[in-house]
């Protein structure tokens, strides 16, 4: 095999490697793209307000007033909530169970997305329980409970059975009014009050005895979400750089046998042998530089055939093209050509150390 050849056959083994790893990067980064293109903007703002105190939500406990300061300020979604546990009669079973006071039946559980088999309370003393509880008690709709709290036993009809994969699948949910009722020590109090803006800067916020937990938008989280998702992708092509480290030390042995022809008249007429390390040293430099473009080169076109591939399949209509970003390609850079560096290292000086005595051609 000619020398063109045998260089042009080591350019594209390491270009191969290099390809392994932009080829997926390039298909992450694309997805991730789409993906992220896909979600709705939604700009709301969401914060949860608690009691600056408290441990935990049902250790907090605030004014009923705030509410009205909140609504004072303008904001239109105010979500007030108080938590607190009884115990729960029912066939003479005797539970303690959580129990979660709303103000808005309809407006919580639209916020919620939660879904109700029967109906929301609509007077007083209806109740709707969470759908792993009512399993646990075996109840059902037009079950009557009774509910003890401080030594007094009201009862209540289960009107509706909720579903949300969230823990109102495991309470019962009662309006403000009722549980105050149950409740009077905490009479005009709730344990945290949610607040949705467009508009507000929630941040923002100053209120005294009280902190605020701040959530980031759904398409800001789902976004991120994404991201983080695909860009694990770039963890396993580390493990490639070893292979790539090893297959540059092999194409630097393989040149310096390939250049003994050369490197003997070089030192025949007089070359010391740093030239000749420098000469097989930078041989297979430019030899990984070469594999590190065309690498990147047919790593990006792979991509590109690949995502438009499963775009027709998946009949989308558009679509962003898969590409490196410059970060990408600034390390898949460095590291390969890191790697090509150690590994032409030895080779080259192996090659400059051996005698001309040694060589036979």
């Amino acid at each position: 095999m000619s020398d063109s050849r045998r260089l042009l056959f080591y350019i594209l083994a390491l270009g191969f490697l290099v390809m392994i790893i932009s080829a997926p990067i390039a298909i992450a980064n694309g997805y991730s793209k789409n993906l992220s293109n896909m979600i709705p903007e939604i700009e709301s703002r969401r914060a949860i307000l608690l009691n600056s105190s408290a441990s935990s939500l049902t250790d907090s406990k605030l004014d009923y007033s705030i509410v009205e300061n909140f609504h004072n300020l303008g904001f239109k979604r105010i979500l007030p909530q108080l938590l607190a546990h009884v115990e729960l009669r029912f066939n003479d079973k005797l539970i303690p169970v959580r129990v979660r006071g709303v103000e808005s039946f309809e407006t919580f559980y639209a916020d919620r997305g939660i879904r109700v088999n029967g109906s929301t309370p609509s007077s007083n003393l209806e109740a709707n329980i969470g759908i792993l509880l009512s399993r646990r008690l075996d109840l059902g709709i037009g079950d009557i409970v009774e509910i003890v709290a401080n030594n007094d036993v009201q009862k209540f009809r289960i009107v509706g059975i909720v579903d949300c994969g969230c823990p109102c699948d495991d309470e019962l949910i009662l309006s403000l009014e009722d549980l105050w009722m149950l409740k009077p020590s905490l009479s005009d109090k709730i344990s945290f009050v949610e607040v949705i803006s467009h508009d507000h800067d929630l941040e923002k916020l100053n209120l005294s005895s009280v902190k605020a937990f701040l959530e980031k938008p759904f398409s800001q989280a789902s976004t991120t979400l994404i991201q983080e998702t695909f860009n694990s992708v770039r963890n396993w092509a580390i493990t490639i750089q070893l292979t790539i480290l090893v297959a540059a030390y092999f194409t630097a042995s393989k040149i310096s046998m390939d250049s003994e022809r050369e490197l003997v008249i070089l030192r025949s007429i007089g070359a010391t042998r740093k030239k000749a390390f420098v000469y097989v040293f930078f041989k297979s430099i430019i030899v990984s530089l070469l594999a590190i473009i065309t690498g990147l080169a047919f790593g990006t076109i792979t991509a590109q055939i690949v995502f438009r591939s499963l775009s027709i399949l998946l009949s989308a209509e558009s679509y962003t093209p898969p590409g490196l970003e410059p970060f990408d390609v600034l390390w898949i850079i460095g590291l390969s050509l890191t790697s090509a560096l150690i590994g032409s290292v030895y080779p080259a000086l192996k090659a400059s150390r051996r005698d001309l005595g040694e060589e036979e051609w």
